[in-house]
């Protein structure tokens, strides 16, 4: 078995980091580790946002990798500091096209939206500067007035592992997932559960508890999973 971990960090935008805890994996399994930095993944000034571009890696690595069995991304944000987290995150997708995080503090787009709405009303500068002029309010709009979509979930989009099924038989979720990215806003939590829905993604949901004090957020802001 073959697990590609991947993550970015275009722009500076995040402190490096360089101390994931090495993982302890089971016989037979094989993990490769791509991090995507403005030296191997140039800038696109003229076309691209940096988080925007950080996107691609998040969302279409596989394209530039086809051979793995299961995927597993992690935010430039993030540290790994528990040796288990590979093999659990690959534990968790085993069965599932996608395994994710339930948001543990807010449980709809909804929420999420408001939430980020007040930040940048209360002058959030961290906020402001990821989100403003974003088109979220016309994006949930869109998402809740569909009468086959019920507005029940929010999953951290900071990690999450998939799995090669997904790849072959629903590769347009991700570039849909990306397409909503710049169409509506860069916030991907809230595309997420919409796309998920409208794919029929199998998603495993992750208890928060069982990755906690495996992964740290690391940064502004990064107090909460977002």
């Amino acid at each position: 078995m073959n697990i590609l971990l991947i993550t970015a960090n275009l722009g500076a935008f995040d402190k490096q980091i360089k101390n994931h805890i090495s993982p302890i994996l089971k016989p037979g399994i094989n993990l490769a580790f791509v991090e995507f930095t403005d030296s191997n993944f140039p800038p696109r000034h003229n076309a691209l946002h940096s988080r925007m571009q950080a996107k691609i890696p998040k969302m279409l690595a596989w394209e530039y990798f086809p051979e793995y069995d299961y995927y597993i991304w992690i935010d430039g944000s993030v540290q790994i500091v528990n040796s288990n987290f590979i093999q659990n995150m690959v534990n968790f997708c085993a069965g599932y096209e996608i395994a994710l995080i339930p948001h543990k503090d807010r449980k709809k787009i909804r929420d999420e939206l408001e939430f980020v709405t007040e930040l940048m009303r209360g002058g959030s500068a961290y906020i402001l500067k990821r989100y403003e002029n974003e088109l979220m309010q016309e994006q949930v709009n869109l998402y809740t007035q569909d009468k086959d979509f019920i507005d029940e979930k929010l999953f951290v989009g900071t990690v999450f592992c998939y799995s090669q099924e997904l790849i072959k038989s629903k590769p347009e979720f991700f570039k849909e997932w990306y397409y909503h990215c710049a169409r509506y806003s860069v916030q991907d939590q809230l595309s997420l559960p919409y796309i998920l829905h409208k794919h029929k993604i199998k998603v495993k949901e992750i208890d928060p508890q069982q990755v906690e004090g495996q992964v740290e957020w690391l940064g502004d802001l990064r107090n909460r999973i977002a």
